[in-house]
């Protein structure tokens, strides 16, 4: 039918001329049914699957009995086609680590016995602030609030911490979710400058303060490093970049 000269070409016979060989063939086959028998793997089955990515053979290494082989391949021996099977649809997990879509990590580990409940919210209440919204944003603002005396009422549709907030990767970065740029647009050049001299040594606080009551902090310091792919990202990217330079030379960013 066709033969491959790379990852994006191939010569190949022509659409009719592939019907009729198709055709043909299943006419054949169909003809030797009687004398076919199946093919059977003898165990154990040593399974070698290579990718074009690494990002792929990366994810690949997750499923239970394969490992990497090398950066573009993973491997591994299974009884029979039917534990290989299990494994590729996630059937066993001895890894408690592995993430799986849709589940988090942070939610589902967490003993449901100490999950904290709170009252319906009724009524009519005389309050100075109101917080829409119980993730790490509206939780922790409502922290701050309460600690400076600013009597307020949190609501939440759900369960508090168990939305996005519950289902992200808790990932505290050393910058700003926005661009300097962006950033400056908005709020100003003072402003933005503030933002980012203050990010770094506020979530290092944050990740080394004690935990408020019912709370729990799970976290590590590291760092984080931003990428260009496209032509796109790296103009954006080289705009921030001159934008940061600027800034810094009227006071450190």
């Amino acid at each position: 039918m066709k033969e491959p000269y790379g990852y994006h070409s191939a010569n190949t016979v022509t659409p009719a001329r592939g019907q009729a060989l198709i055709r043909d063939g299943a006419k054949r086959a169909m003809a030797k049914l009687g004398s076919l028998q199946p093919y059977r793997l003898a165990a154990p089955i040593a399974l070698e699957v290579g990718f074009k990515l690494t990002i792929d053979a990366e994810r690949a290494a997750f499923v239970p009995g394969l490992a990497r082989s090398d950066a573009h391949n993973v491997k591994g021996t299974f009884k029979d086609m039917t534990e290989i099977t299990k494994a590729a649809a996630g059937a066993h997990e001895p890894r408690r680590s592995m993430t799986k879509y849709g589940k988090s990590p942070w939610v589902d580990q967490f003993p449901k016995s100490r999950l904290p409940s709170f009252p319906r919210y009724r009524g009519a209440s005389t309050i100075d602030a109101v917080i829409i919204g119980g993730g790490l944003t509206g939780a922790a603002t409502a922290y701050a609030f309460a600690a400076a005396g600013v009597k307020l009422v949190l609501l939440e549709a759900g369960q508090i911490g168990r939305g996005s907030s519950g289902s992200s990767s808790g990932w505290l970065a050393d910058t700003p979710g926005v661009s300097f740029a962006d950033l400056e647009r908005v709020v100003g050049l003072r402003g933005a400058r503030q933002a980012w001299r203050g990010w770094r040594p506020r979530g290092a606080r944050l990740r080394g303060a004690p935990a408020p009551a019912r709370c729990e902090v799970f976290a590590r310091d590291a760092s984080g490093s931003g990428g260009a792919v496209t032509p796109d990202q790296v103009a954006r990217l080289s705009r921030d970049q001159r934008a940061r330079r600027a800034a810094a030379r009227g006071g450190r960013c």
